[in-house]
């Protein structure tokens, strides 16, 4: 009889477990739709119905797993790209540093989510010009990601790119060729040369030599960007413009101005 109280009670212990599994699936599932939804919303500049239906989501991630839950986690890091996206920094940098927190506490910091929060915040400092706070952050991701994913990865790429970027809006015109090169290299083995991240690679390289007043390294690199992104993105898309208002950018500081203005114009 002992015996078959005790199976008896293992099996409702056991459905128990299972039902509120089950009721926390479904409320994650719940949670991570209505971040969507407010995603949806934010990219249609509707920021207060965004953050409307973010709060639902935060509400329900803290009644029923707390604050220091990974779905909190998310709802915060979403609260924290609808103030970015209209531009309430200040705010948005407050909800950031909480869903890195709850990430780092969470699924570590070697995670993927962890380091959405990096860049995130590393964008943020970027935009506002707070060099010296967005320096050491891209320093962290590009370690994180040379642990999960490896140098040779894409991602480590754009890491290498936006760090290369920050230092040339700082300023610092002797480290930014040497990582641009390296993320070209990377991607070109990565991707290929056919690839539109590669010609993202070269597109920044020449604006860096351009900057610098070497021209024709410039040039040559924005020509194939041009041809590259004309053959796989079709030249109505923006990126095939940006390449136009480039080299239009160049032959104007290379006093060529009969050159600049057919790209000017079909840039526009």
């Amino acid at each position: 009889m002992r015996k078959l109280i005790g199976i008896i009670f293992f099996i409702i212990t056991f459905l128990s477990l299972l039902c509120a599994q089950e009721a926390d699936s479904l409320i994650i599932k719940k949670v991570d739709s209505l971040i969507q939804v407010s995603r949806n919303l934010t990219s249609k500049n509707d920021f207060e119905k965004a953050l409307e239906v973010n709060a639902i989501a935060e509400n329900l991630a803290l009644e029923y797993f707390g604050h220091d839950s990974e779905p909190y986690g998310n709802a915060c890091s979403n609260h924290g790209k609808i103030l970015f996206s209209n531009n309430n920094f200040l705010e948005s940098e407050n909800w950031y540093l909480e869903s890195k927190s709850i990430r780092e506490g969470t699924v570590g910091k070697e995670s993927s989510e962890y380091l959405s929060c990096l860049k995130n915040l590393a964008n943020l400092y970027s935009t506002i010009g707070n060099y010296l706070k967005a320096e050491p952050l891209y320093i962290e991701i590009l370690k994180i990601e040379e642990i999960i994913f490896g140098k040779d990865h894409p991602d480590y790429a754009n890491s290498l790119g936006n760090l290369a970027i920050l230092y040339q809006d700082m300023g610092d015109l002797e480290k930014p060729e040497s990582l641009f090169i390296e993320c070209k290299f990377i991607v070109e083995k990565a991707l290929g040369k056919d690839h539109p991240d590669f010609a993202k690679s070269l597109n920044n390289l020449a604006n860096f030599y351009n900057l610098l007043g070497k021209y024709d390294k410039a040039e040559h690199l924005l020509i194939e960007a041009k041809s590259i992104w004309a053959k796989a993105l079709g030249k109505e898309h923006p990126h095939y413009a940006f390449s136009l208002l480039n080299l239009g950018n160049l032959y104007y500081r290379m006093g060529i101005f009969d050159k600049a203005e057919p790209f000017y114009l079909e840039a526009k």
